[in-house]
């Protein structure tokens, strides 16, 4: 994938679509570029890079990413002639899946129930498809409807590994407090299995390239060692929320103790990249705080400072030392 944008990679990205103007990389590569540069995300090249993947391979994977988002209050016009783009295509073959999840993620960002109705009139068709049923859970706002559509993914096979966090986080939201409880349990079953398998392998603190140099260097094949990197990334992830939902739990039945030890043992992780993305949970930060835990809670933020580099972060800190409860939140 590209590196960090810039005039000259904007050159060199358009020139190898000059060379082969077939090229799909190429031109993902550009449209990674400008899609990275808030200046550029309104860019006409960004759309024109749009309309020829929804001309020439509308299941391309990137479809279904942002990459492929056009923003409706800010670039109107553009928006409604992809958005019909979208829907003609659809219009085709309104049960492909890969179709569908890119028409539902494109016409999310203007209306959710658009797009969720999309979702659901594929599913009526495909009951099994799990891809939809996950997208479909994604997009819901109401937690017992967003539980009920990833229970039904995770029924029909699917395996991301954010799955679990979603089904034990969705479920304390909606109030299914045993649901909750036995899905932290299964989190902190596989988390416990990949510390007997791997070791003190879940202990390395590199990260980034660092960390993959140390782990080819430890495993037989670049496959084995990409299994590692995967699943030390998991393990601190599913670590992280097994241990707030539990927390989170304990909270709920006024027993602070068992609170404040999930929430150190919530931040006792290595980094991983959707933690160092979207930062930790703050969910039983506040619970913490609000049972007079002050000094915990600021030492459980203070954690973080190495790993999640973001105002959000220092704006709770501050929040929590002058004891005041922090108030935005991440996503899992």
């Amino acid at each position: 994938m590209a590196d960090m944008p810039g005039t000259d990679n904007f050159a060199h990205f358009e020139s190898e679509i000059l060379r082969d103007p077939t090229s799909e990389s190429a031109r993902e590569n550009l449209l990674w570029a400008l899609s990275a540069d808030p200046e550029r995300f309104d860019d006409p090249r960004r759309f024109e890079l749009i309309e020829w993947f929804l001309e020439h391979n509308p299941r391309n994977t990137s479809c279904i990413t942002p990459l492929m988002h056009a923003n409706p209050k800010s670039a109107p016009e553009a928006y409604q002639r992809l958005k019909a783009r979208w829907l003609a295509i659809l219009s085709s073959a309104p049960t492909d899946t890969q179709l569908v999840r890119g028409a539902a993620a494109f016409v999310a960002a203007e209306n959710l129930e658009e797009a969720k109705r999309l979702l659901e009139t594929a599913i009526a068709q495909k009951p099994d498809e799990a891809e939809l049923w996950l997208d479909l859970g994604r997009m819901s706002r109401d937690p017992r409807e967003r539980l009920a559509a990833f229970e039904k993914a995770r029924d029909a096979g699917e395996t991301l590994p954010n799955l679990l966090v979603w089904i034990a986080t969705t479920s304390f939201e909606a109030g299914d407090y045993n649901k909750a409880e036995r899905a932290a349990r299964e989190l902190m079953q596989l988390v416990d299995e990949a510390r007997a398998h791997l070791g003190d392998k879940l202990d390395w603190r590199e990260r980034g390239a660092d960390f993959w140099k140390r782990a080819r260097s430890a495993c037989a094949s670049d496959r084995a060692a990409s299994e590692l990197v995967s699943a030390h990334s998991d393990h601190a992830y599913r670590k992280h929320w097994a241990h707030t939902v539990l927390g989170l739990l304990a909270c709920r039945d006024e027993n602070l103790d068992p609170a404040v030890s999930h929430l150190r043992a919530s931040a006792d992780v290595r980094p991983e990249y959707r933690l160092s993305s979207y930062g930790p949970s703050l969910d039983l930060v506040r619970q913490v705080c609000a049972r007079g835990g002050w000094d915990e809670g600021l030492a459980y933020l203070l954690t973080w400072k190495d790993t999640w580099d973001d105002p959000r972060l220092r704006e709770w800190i501050a929040a929590v030392e002058e004891h005041r409860l922090p108030e935005s939140q991440n996503q899992a």
